[in-house]
């Protein structure tokens, strides 16, 4: 999974949007308890214009 790094959920122009911290994603899928997380890092936007965007990556499997 990859999600933008942040604390943002809403709108943005018509599309719903949920950012999340490392934190944050641990816990939503703590609580779950379907998943195991095997691995989670950050990495840069490679869009042009975007090289202050950064995305959390997530690495899990079904338990």
């Amino acid at each position: 999974m990859s999600f933008k790094l942040g604390d943002f959920e809403g709108f943005r122009g018509e599309r719903y949007f949920s950012d999340f911290t490392a934190d944050s994603i641990s816990q939503l899928l703590r609580e779950n308890g379907r998943f195991e997380i095997l691995k989670l890092w950050e990495t840069e936007d490679i869009r042009s214009g975007h090289s202050d965007v950064r995305w959390l990556n997530v690495l899990a499997k079904k338990k």
